[in-house]
């Protein structure tokens, strides 16, 4: 499974933070690396808008059979979302992950 190699609690519960980072460095091959920054935001926007949306990240981790704090991803999603819209745009998520390095 994806997340095995993570760290998670007794509950099979991993932290959104963890999450994201695992995801992308999936994603990544070298740091700053532009296109892999811009596959990993596609992974999570999941109907292609330009923005990731806290459905399209619970999609993604059920696709990945993951359970997560429910108020924590909302923490997340909040504290990311700088412009107040409620979703994550590509500079927001750009940002989040860089910050989580």
């Amino acid at each position: 499974a994806v997340v095995s190699t993570q760290s998670t609690g007794s509950d099979g519960q991993i932290n959104f933070e963890e999450f994201l980072v695992m995801m992308t460095q999936q994603m990544l091959t070298l740091d700053g690396d532009e296109e892999g920054m811009m596959d990993a935001f596609k992974v999570y926007d999941v109907d292609g808008d330009g923005f990731i949306t806290h459905l399209e990240i619970r999609q993604v981790m059920e696709k990945l059979d993951v359970r997560v704090v429910e108020k924590e991803l909302d923490d997340k999603i909040r504290a990311a979302d700088e412009n107040g819209d409620g979703k994550i745009d590509y500079e927001e998520f750009v940002k989040l992950m860089t910050d989580n390095k």
